[in-house]
């Protein structure tokens, strides 16, 4: 009898201990990953960036670094990349630690977004921020959260209601910064795609390699907008995730 109690009590103490462990866990991890708060911090080979881990940003987060949605064997040498939009600076970090002598210019018209782009890329000299909207023309647009899908949803527009932003023109970044060529141009501008390669494409000639998100889901045309641009072009082409890729091919490689 006393040793059926004895065991009783020890298993027992084993199953509260293994609550009390559990109940630890839960809690650290419930502080850690930041469930309690609006922002979390974490490091990636040695650079901190913040999150909202209770928004998009924790989707984009999976994306970028456990999908690897932007790897690609790339042809030509990598120096110069324009990150269209970038969002928090989830891809602008990939892009670094991938290409670290690359210089990259990160651009993103949504306020939030770039107050936590500002704050992430606060030591790293080599890429250059733009508060603005990509588009074919020099103008004003408001931007608004389309179809409240959070942080990534943003659409800018010729809309009456939103934030203000200005756009700018890939022709413009070449001159203002003063670089010849683009190594990679990664573009996920939520449809905004379909004028951006509609007209004023001249600046097409000057780009090696695009990874483009299309929305057609959402506007109509954009993939024929975007193909009918690069079809003078010899590229080869996958897709990874809801990525598509063109890399252009080296001179020697083009066939006849």
């Amino acid at each position: 009898m006393i040793r059926l109690v004895y065991s009783f009590f020890s298993y027992t103490r084993r199953i509260i201990l293994c609550l009390v462990r559990f109940w630890l866990y839960a809690s650290l991890k419930y502080v850690v990953l930041g469930w309690t708060s609006d922002v979390v911090t974490m490091s990636i080979k040695g650079h901190k960036i913040h999150l909202r881990w209770k928004t998009s940003d924790r989707r984009t987060f999976d994306q970028v670094f456990l999908d690897n949605e932007y790897k690609a064997d790339y042809v030509w040498d990598i120096s110069t990349i324009v990150d269209a939009w970038a969002n928090i600076w989830l891809s602008a970090i990939w892009f670094h630690l991938s290409y670290p002598d690359a210089r990259i210019y990160s651009i993103e018209p949504q306020e939030e977004n770039f107050a936590l782009l500002t704050k992430n890329c606060a030591n790293i000299s080599n890429i250059t921020l733009l508060h603005n909207a990509i588009r074919p023309v020099e103008t004003e647009l408001s931007l608004e959260n389309w179809l409240d899908m959070g942080y990534w949803g943003c659409r800018y527009d010729a809309l009456t209601h939103g934030t203000w932003v200005h756009t700018v023109t890939l022709p413009w970044l070449f001159d203002s910064y003063s670089f010849e060529s683009i190594d990679i141009l990664k573009v996920d501008i939520e449809w905004a795609e379909k004028e951006l390669f509609e007209k004023n494409i001249s600046w097409i000639q000057r780009v090696s390699n695009i990874a483009i998100e299309l929305h057609d889901r959402f506007k109509h045309w954009c993939s024929y907008s975007f193909f009918s641009s690069v079809k003078a072009l010899s590229y080869s082409y996958f897709q990874r995730w809801e990525n598509i890729f063109l890399l252009w091919l080296d001179k020697d490689e083009v066939p006849a």
